[in-house]
């Protein structure tokens, strides 16, 4: 019964090591000026959505069920984590992520 409470350490740390990549490689938006970087930010996001939806246009349904192979897998991981970066730095910009900040 405990081993099937324990969450998939494995899975966990890739995607806590692909977001800290996406995270610490993508410093360059960070101007100051918060409505250039939102601008920035923004096209960035575009960018990332475009590549995510031309990973997904690879995988092809076999059947009923999804079948991918293991590289389509780390393809869509990684873009979907570049993704989450991206909306975790306009979080940023944007000063939503700040705890003093009353919304």
């Amino acid at each position: 019964m405990l081993e099937e409470i324990r969450p998939p350490r494995e899975s966990i740390v890739d995607l806590a090591l692909l977001l800290e990549r996406s995270l610490s490689h993508d410093d360059d938006w960070y101007s100051g000026d918060q409505v250039m970087d939102l601008h920035h930010l923004k096209r960035r996001l575009a960018e990332q959505e475009e590549q995510l939806d031309r990973t997904i246009g690879k995988v092809r349904l076999q059947g009923a069920a999804l079948s991918m192979t293991s590289l389509q897998k780390i393809e869509l991981r990684r873009d979907a984590v570049a993704l989450i970066g991206v909306c975790m730095n306009i979080l940023q910009a944007t000063g939503l992520l700040d705890p003093d900040l009353d919304i």
